[in-house]
């Protein structure tokens, strides 16, 4: 049985329909027009909506439109059933995005296939996403478990270790705590780094940075050194050697410095963060014209990603293969880049090997001639 609310001016009709839903097992209310129905709603919670088109107050079209725009109802199946037969009118419904529409005179038999049909489809739509819901907090709060405690726990242990036995340690001992309070600080600063950049980009801010701050630029080789001279340390302590071939001069770009250097850190920070252990781990960035477009490639010799999870690396939370790897971070980095990217009205994307290495290639515009 489900909630089904009718919405039709016609008393006679309304009851007619009403009869056939219910005789399917199903619970029905009515509304006289789109008014009506938008006071109806709140109080029933229908699960489905049937709705006329020619009603006074409003009619049906303006009556869908007024329940998408509510997000608490944007799911409820919509079926148009109406005498507005006209092929201008069905396409206007579906294009709308109305699940159905049917014509008056209609068949009951094919009234209760419809509905059935709408109702199994949003249910199984709806467990779906209950069970990727359910999956989102089960990985969100595993990974930000790990990533909160892990570096967290070698703070505190090392903090306790230099307060209660410092004067004892010899300067190695001492250099080997500090450095290990200092990476797990580090740790912790990346992700909320990545958390505000990425809600940054979630609530709009970033996006009128860049209309403030973006300017054409000349100098693109630049400041793609400056994102390799940023994760220089950190490729240092891995081991991963940092390589670069850049041209002296590029076509000028529009570009907004700061956010553009923080999408190439992030993908620099993924190539060094998954070298393959027991090889001469590097990553390299080249950079050259292709047709309208400058294409930065950044590439390493590193564990790889496997083929059916290429297409998924740049969604949020989102980390290849985590089960076999302990991996820093928590899946917001390429997230964060490929927003950026696309703010510059650029393209990011992957190609990859297991264990052989990846290529992320940034694809951003030649500035337009009313730029420069």
């Amino acid at each position: 049985m489900a909630r089904i609310l009718v919405v039709e001016d016609n008393p006679v009709m309304a009851d007619a329909i009403g009869d056939v839903l219910e005789m399917a097992g199903h619970q029905v209310s009515v509304a006289a027009d789109g008014m009506e129905g938008l006071e109806v709603i709140p109080k029933v919670g229908p699960e489905l909506i049937i709705s006329d088109v020619m009603m006074p107050r409003m009619d049906g079209f303006e009556f869908y439109q007024a329940v998408r725009a509510n997000p608490a109802w944007v799911f409820i199946p919509f079926i148009f059933l109406t005498a507005r037969g006209q092929e201008e009118d069905i396409y206007l419904g579906k294009r709308m995005g109305a699940d159905d529409y049917l014509v008056k005179p209609y068949s009951p038999d094919n009234l209760v296939a419809t509905v059935e049909s709408k109702l199994s489809r949003a249910r199984a739509v709806s467990q779906a996403a209950g069970t990727e819901m359910e999956s989102m907090k089960r990985t969100i709060t595993r990974v930000l478990g790990h990533e909160l405690r892990t570096p967290l726990t070698w703070i505190q242990g090392f903090a306790e270790l230099l307060l209660g036995s410092a004067d004892s340690m010899s300067p190695e001992e001492l250099h080997m705590s500090l450095q290990s309070i200092k990476s797990g600080s580090d740790r912790l600063a990346r992700l909320v780094e990545d958390a505000v950049m990425l809600t940054m980009l979630d609530s709009g801010q970033a996006e009128e940075e860049y209309r403030l701050l973006a300017q054409v630029a000349d100098n693109l080789s630049s400041y793609i050194r400056q994102g390799i001279s940023r994760v220089q340390n950190y490729a240092d302590q891995r081991h991963v050697k940092l390589n670069h071939d850049l041209p002296e001069t590029l076509p000028p770009v529009l570009l907004e410095p700061r956010l553009f250097t923080e999408a190439l850190v992030r993908v620099l920070d993924n190539g060094i963060k998954f070298a393959r252990p027991g090889v001469a781990s590097f990553v390299t960035v080249t950079a050259a014209t292709q047709g309208q477009e400058i294409e930065i490639v950044i590439s390493d010799n590193g564990v790889g990603i496997p083929a059916d999870q290429l297409g998924r690396i740049f969604n949020p939370l989102f980390q290849a293969d985590r089960s076999r790897m302990e991996q820093q971070g928590v899946g917001l980095g390429l997230a964060v880049a490929r927003g950026l990217i696309r703010l510059h009205g650029g393209r990011i994307w992957a190609e990859s090997q297991l264990d052989e290495g990846t290529q992320v290639y940034i694809r951003l515009p030649r500035a337009k001639d009313e730029f420069r």
